[in-house]
């Protein structure tokens, strides 16, 4: 996963090949009108990212 956060304040979210590199299923989200930024913290164990703004947003995987 590669996530990005503009000064806008739009988070965008790809999935990248590990083979070619490209980006699918790119996703946004607005989460506020200031720059975004991005940070690495662990929930429960696992890897996430923390994305604040004038909002915040948590991305994470789950697997059952």
């Amino acid at each position: 996963m590669l996530h990005v956060g503009l000064a806008n304040g739009a988070l965008f979210r790809s999935n990248v090949d590990p083979l070619t590199g490209s980006l699918t299923d790119t996703r946004t989200r607005i989460i506020g009108n200031k720059t975004v930024k991005l940070f690495k913290i662990k929930v429960q164990g696992r890897t996430a990212i923390l994305a604040l703004s004038s909002r915040s947003w948590l991305c994470y995987n789950y697997f059952t």
